[in-house]
């Protein structure tokens, strides 16, 4: 498992699988102009780890931020 924490805003429960979804931007509250990025980094780490039998997880992280999760199957399992 390897799992990567902020402390920012977080994400919502009901935009958490939309955030996973390619060209998906969160909210512009976060500091970020429209000129910033694609929509495009949690989608591709969640195509690379599923390519490789895993699951990307998106939960939130006590008192505030975000935790972007990452299990992998172990080599050798189904």
């Amino acid at each position: 498992m390897v799992a990567i924490e902020n402390n920012g805003p977080g994400i919502t429960d009901r935009d958490k699988d939309a955030m996973l979804e390619p060209f998906v931007l969160g909210d512009t509250a976060r500091g970020m102009n429209r000129n910033t990025g694609f929509g495009l980094g949690l989608s591709i780490a969640r195509a690379v780890i599923e390519a490789h039998g895993g699951i990307l997880t998106l939960l939130d992280r006590e008192p505030s931020g975000l935790i972007a999760r990452a299990i992998l199957r172990q080599p050798g399992t189904p």
